[in-house]
């Protein structure tokens, strides 16, 4: 949800993932997603923002309009309804132990209707295959990248400002 870098070094479906935009409160996110043939790319363009206290982290991520990137492209198909919202509680209170609790909801209409042999794909085949690459490289993340790149990174730039005070 937050280290762009990372998704896209292990989720063979992105095929662009960026900040195209940073504000003192928010991010404004561009995300190409690869559908299976024979359905086009589907293109996000996202307005993310960050909350974050001791115990928990909340992203909430909005589809937004962007004057440089318009409705309309060539090749690929505008999702210009989206929302995803992610709250995390950890346990303990400290990033310091391990575990935590989520709640992910997800919305969005990628302009396709699914046939239901396809949907029957999708729930028993991709969004099982998806959700373990997802533990997996969660796991892997945590083994990667040194601990203070995992703290304090989302209150940068998302109303945090270099003093440390909040708006």
């Amino acid at each position: 949800q937050w280290d762009l870098e990372f998704r896209r070094s292990w989720d063979s479906n992105v095929l662009k993932l960026e900040v195209i935009d940073k504000y003192p409160t928010h991010e404004v996110v561009r995300w190409v997603a690869k559908f299976p043939w024979p359905l086009n790319s589907r293109v996000y363009i996202y307005s993310r923002k960050a909350y974050e206290d001791a115990s928990y982290l909340a992203i909430i991520s909005q589809s937004v309009e962007h004057e440089d990137f318009p409705l309309e492209e060539s090749d690929n198909v505008r999702v210009v309804d989206y929302t995803s919202n992610m709250v995390i509680v950890r346990h303990n209170g400290t990033l310091d132990q391990p575990g935590f609790d989520y709640c992910l909801t997800y919305a969005d209409d990628p302009k396709t209707n699914f046939s239901g042999s396809c949907k029957k794909w999708l729930a028993a085949t991709a969004v099982p295959e998806f959700a373990g690459k997802l533990h997996d490289n969660a796991k892997r993340y945590e083994e990667k990248w040194p601990s203070e790149r995992k703290t304090n990174n989302v209150g940068v730039g998302m109303g945090e400002h270099e003093d440390g005070t909040n708006e």
